[in-house]
């Protein structure tokens, strides 16, 4: 039997059912927020409801109180609207600097019985730890195998995942230093490795040349946020072709971001479509990346739930068929994880 850390224990991955890749159960990006000149108190210190709800659309992180969320109760609420539609699974990949807490994640996954995948390392260089200016990959390789063997910080609780590890749309020196640590604990450990890309960039080649070069195994590896390069079919397949998967992970988010505009679902689906065509069922993961207030149920958005309520119903309408869906949502997860060693 093969099994994945959570952080109630392993679990048998033929038992995780329908599993999100890519999600944000709490969130913390406060230490990051700066109110914008153009924006006006009114709307940068409002609570976060209906009420602007469509300006949070085109100024996502403009407002201060959409930048976090940390109510484990609400959290859990948020995960049992997800099981009550089918869904079983959540990996959790909030990385240290925007909000992990270990001890959050378990309480959630104690209230819920969900399975819950904890991640590890680090993000964009704005939220690294003061340590990792001066930190050698090396060093960085050994605190996220403590994360991944040991426990996370103080606690005894696991990992499950490598990430999610950033990389921002100037690809600095920091964050390739932090991506080497990664694919060095990934080498070491054969646990899978999941970056987070700047999808309006083209950088997914040059993540996995980095990767390579330090040993690691690219069929180990989640290349984060497909949906904005989905009009660019030729280089998502050339990504797929080295053995990694393409996580279309902005299902239901419609907003406008300061790189561009996140695409619709409509458009995702049409590109899935094209690569099952294509034949790449089996390296397709699916997900929603909520990581902000407004994206969660009970604030508006579309919560955990939106792909089993509204993105698997439009997947269908294109002729997708269950046996594809059950492909996307729940053999490709077990197969990440099916593809760790260690």
């Amino acid at each position: 039997m093969q099994t994945v850390q959570t952080v109630l224990g392993e679990v048998d991955i033929d038992e995780l059912g329908i599993t999100l890749m890519h999600e944000h159960l709490l969130v913390d990006r406060r230490h990051l927020w700066k109110k914008p000149a153009h924006i006006s108190d009114n709307f940068a210190y409002a609570d976060v409801s209906m009420t602007i709800l469509n300006e949070l659309r085109h100024e996502p992180y403009s407002n201060f109180d959409n930048n976090y969320y940390l109510d484990t109760d609400l959290a859990a609420e948020e995960v049992k609207v997800f099981q009550k539609v089918g869904g079983r699974s959540i990996v959790d990949v909030t990385p240290v600097g925007i909000g992990r807490n270990p001890e959050s994640l378990k309480d959630i996954a104690v209230k819920t019985n969900s399975p819950i995948i904890m991640g590890c390392g680090y993000y964009l260089e704005n939220t690294h730890p003061s340590f990792i200016s001066s930190s050698s990959a090396e060093e960085i390789a050994e605190c996220i195998y403590q994360d991944l063997f040991e426990g996370a910080g103080e606690t005894n609780i696991k990992a499950g995942i490598i990430g999610e590890i950033g990389i921002g749309p100037n690809m600095t020196d920091q964050e390739v230093k932090v991506l080497r640590g990664a694919a060095k604990a990934q080498k070491q450990t054969g646990k899978i490795l999941t970056v987070h890309l700047p999808g309006w960039e083209r950088y997914g080649h040059s993540v996995l040349d980095i990767i390579e070069k330090e040993g690691a195994n690219p069929e180990q590896v989640i290349l984060d946020h497909m949906n904005p390069s989905l009009n660019d079919i030729e280089y998502q397949t050339s990504l797929a072709d080295r053995g990694a998967f393409l996580e279309y992970d902005m299902i239901g988010i419609e907003l406008l971001f300061p790189e561009g505009q996140s695409p619709s679902d409509q458009q995702s689906a049409e590109a899935i479509v094209k690569l099952l065509e294509k034949g790449y069922e089996s390296s397709i993961l699916l997900s929603q990346d909520v990581f902000l207030k407004s994206l969660l149920k009970h604030y508006g958005g579309g919560g955990f739930a939106h792909i089993l309520q509204h993105f698997v119903p439009r997947l269908k309408r294109l002729g997708v068929s269950d046996t594809e869906i059950d492909q996307l949502l729940i053999e490709n997860p077990k197969q990440v994880f099916k593809r760790a060693e260690g």
